[in-house]
């Protein structure tokens, strides 16, 4: 079944495979698409508000634990970038 988006809040629409996918694919080894709770889309840059989690590949609020929100790039690091 082709989807656009996801209903389901826990899935997201892959664009590649036009499915639902519970976590969104990686593009490359180093570029992540992520899940966007807004849309219910994989998406390859998270919105505004959110930062990207790339041990969840999802859109977050709020970074996990032991983890730094860096507003420069809307992502999530293990270490706080210098800046």
């Amino acid at each position: 079944m082709c989807v656009y988006y996801c209903s389901n809040p826990l899935h997201f629409a892959d664009p590649d495979t036009r499915s639902c996918v519970s976590r969104c694919p990686n593009i490359t080894a180093s570029n992540f698409s992520y899940g966007d709770p807004t849309t219910g889309r994989c998406v390859q840059y998270c919105p505004l508000g959110y930062f990207a989690d790339n041990s969840t590949n999802k859109c977050v609020p709020v970074c996990p634990p032991d983890s730094f929100g860096y507003n420069g790039t809307r992502q999530c690091f293990p270490d706080c970038p210098v800046s």
